[in-house]
């Protein structure tokens, strides 16, 4: 799974009226301990002698929110700084430069913004989903000013924590014809973090001022609904439980000291994504079997990767994936196709990248330009981690003379300047493409892992075709080796099946899952992977008798199992995981079981029934 995002999501909405801040508001952590129904909340001491209050909230109903600064009080068009009485929790600042603070238009008292940084911004709201955010206001005394030499008028969006994270301008000129903007009009979008709003007038060289007379700020959220409200805790954290996983949740943090509560604390938002529960398999045959998995709360759709496991009869260099494009049929060297889904042309499913074009027996990608536009081809995920992560690369590929290719390991990082510390890529460069566009060349890497991928790049990010490519390990008989299969994708939530079908006869499968959502921000997120289930083909799970040649003993925990030659043991429970394996030799080879119940033990093509009590 790719990690949660830890930004805050965050409005701004007025706290209780009649709280008095007796200290600096505390530090909300990053929640633990996520379950789907429960989750631990954390955070900073909140000052000495202070007792600490716990406020979690879920999304209520969506209200509307207006601010008309009628309340403020004035003399003579300037604010009483001993008593302004502006709303709560707002900031004010129009009184320092300007001629007024406000005007009177007959009917009631409006804002004046009539100086270089004159701003008013909301309050701290606790809710989400900040929306429909109107600014009603007209701009007064406008004689000669014009579009190229009007002030300008400012909206900024600030987190919780007081990070801007987006804005946009406009002429305040703007306001002389039309007397309402929605903050959408403005910057075509609404940020999803938002934590305060402010709006500001700025002079720039020679710009005019004007006088800005703002009416009213009028806004909608979504109101919090309190689970928990300034509830008592003790320490640095608390478990919050009886939850419902489908939702997003919110918590925050105050001090109190001598019955006064603090400001709110910053805003922690609690939207984890557990991982998916891949279950046994079904309706198996021997070309085909359906996977299963428990529906995944907040789950838009699900990944499901099919694997193959192919055993390896002796010792040598296998190859782990063996690539030469034959399903790539169209375009040229010279004009070559561009590629939407690399798996429609590949022997190996799994290959991604970007800018990826296509020839006739070929794979690449076009010219990129770094760092705007990478153009780069990656491998399917393998398994490299054996061999104390030796193996062996063998390339054929086609691109511009005296240019080469970049392989490397993605992700990996090697320690280039003896401090101990990884700082840089662990890059290969192979040896030139020769004068005819040609480059051929052999080598071994040292970096294997378990889920690795390779990215082959020109290093000047010009336009290279792969011909051919062979990722092999040397593996000793007996080896299982995985190869990526099938990978469905599921555009929705609530199903939790897939059939795999035409498949190899006499082969085991695998399968594991993957959740997907779409965040706050429209991106796509994924969980991480369920534990593999495995899968034995239909045609050798069959209850076959014991060889003559074959002797099992189970004593306890223990099974013991006589060959007169080599040949793989495993033992799997009977949902088909595997439990234990061994290689067999001639006399006795034993296997640990670790705890009492039925199993299956397969030797060679024999597999039959444990019972270990």
């Amino acid at each position: 799974m790719k990690k949660m995002d830890k930004k805050v999501l965050i409005v701004c909405s007025l706290l209780s009226a009649g709280i008095a801040n007796a200290q600096d508001a505390p530090v909300a952590m990053y929640y633990s301990d996520y379950t789907g129904d429960s989750f631990v909340a954390n955070w900073d001491l909140v000052g000495e002698g202070s007792n600490t209050r716990l406020s979690v909230f879920e999304t209520g109903e969506n209200v509307l929110v207006t601010e008309n600064f009628r309340g403020i009080n004035s003399t003579d068009g300037k604010i009483d700084q001993s008593n302004p009485n502006y709303p709560a929790g707002w900031v004010v600042s129009v009184s320092d430069f300007g001629k007024a603070d406000i005007a009177y238009d007959g009917k009631s008292n409006r804002l004046m913004l009539d100086a270089d940084g004159d701003y008013v911004s909301t309050t701290l709201i606790v809710g989400s989903n900040l929306k429909d955010f109107t600014i009603n206001a007209n701009l007064v005394n406008a004689e000669g000013i014009t579009k190229e030499n009007s002030s300008i008028f400012k909206i900024d969006y600030y987190d919780c924590d007081g990070l801007r994270i987006a804005g946009g301008q406009i002429e305040a000129l703007y306001f002389a014809s039309q007397q309402s903007l929605n903050m959408k009009d403005a910057l075509s979008s609404q940020p999803v973090d938002v934590g305060t709003v402010k709006i500001s007038l700025v002079t720039e060289g020679d710009r005019k001022v004007g006088a800005l007379l703002l009416e009213s700020l009028s806004y909608t959220y979504d109101k919090p609904l309190y689970v928990m409200e300034q509830h008592a805790v003790e320490g640095l954290s608390h478990k919050v439980d009886n939850l419902d996983a489908e939702k997003k949740y919110w918590y925050y943090v105050q001090g109190e000291k001598d019955g006064k509560l603090s400001a709110v604390s910053n805003i922690i938002k609690v939207d984890g994504f557990l991982t998916p529960t891949a279950t046994k398999a079904t309706s198996v045959s021997k070309t085909a079997y359906t996977a299963n998995w428990e529906r995944l709360p907040k789950a838009t759709g699900y990944l499901v990767q099919n694997y193959q496991f192919v055993r390896v009869q002796e010792d040598g260099d296998m190859p782990v994936v063996s690539e030469s494009f034959s399903k790539a049929t169209e375009g040229s060297v010279e004009s070559p196709v561009r590629v939407t889904n690399p798996d429609d042309i590949t022997d190996n499913l799994g290959w991604t990248g970007n800018n990826i074009i296509m020839a006739p027996g070929m794979m690449g990608a076009s010219a990129g330009r770094f760092p705007m536009n990478l153009s780069y081809v990656h491998s399917p995920k393998m398994n490299l981690a054996g061999q104390g992560g030796k193996y062996k690369i063998s390339i054929k590929a086609r691109g511009k003379a005296g240019n080469y290719l970049s392989v490397y390991r993605v992700g990996y990082l090697i320690d280039t300047d003896g401090d101990g510390n990884p700082d840089n890529v662990n890059i290969h460069k192979t040896v030139p493409f020769n004068e005819s566009g040609i480059l051929e060349d052999t080598w071994e890497m040292t970096d294997g892992a378990d889920g690795m991928t390779l990215s082959f790049e020109e290093s000047k990010m010009q336009q290279f075709l792969i011909e051919e490519v062979t990722i092999s390990q040397e593996v000793k008989a007996g080896t299982v080796m995985t190869f990526l299969g099938e990978l469905a994708e599921i555009n929705d939530g609530n199903v939790t099946s897939y059939v795999f079908k035409d498949l190899k006869e006499g082969y085991e499968y695998g399968y594991d899952v993957v959740g997907v959502r779409t965040n706050d921000y429209e991106q796509k997120e994924q969980s991480n992977p369920s534990e593999i289930v495995r899968v034995q083909n239909a045609g050798s799970v069959e209850e076959l008798p014991i060889a003559d040649d074959l002797q099992v003993l189970v004593s306890g925990k223990t099974v013991t199992v006589t060959l007169k030659d080599y040949s793989l043991i495993e033992l799997y429970n009977l949902e088909g995981r595997l439990v234990e394996s061994v290689s067999g030799v001639a006399g006795q080879s034993s296997l640990s079981v670790p705890y009492a119940g039925a199993y299956l033990l397969k030797v060679g093509n024999s597999v039959f029934k444990l019972i270990v009590r």
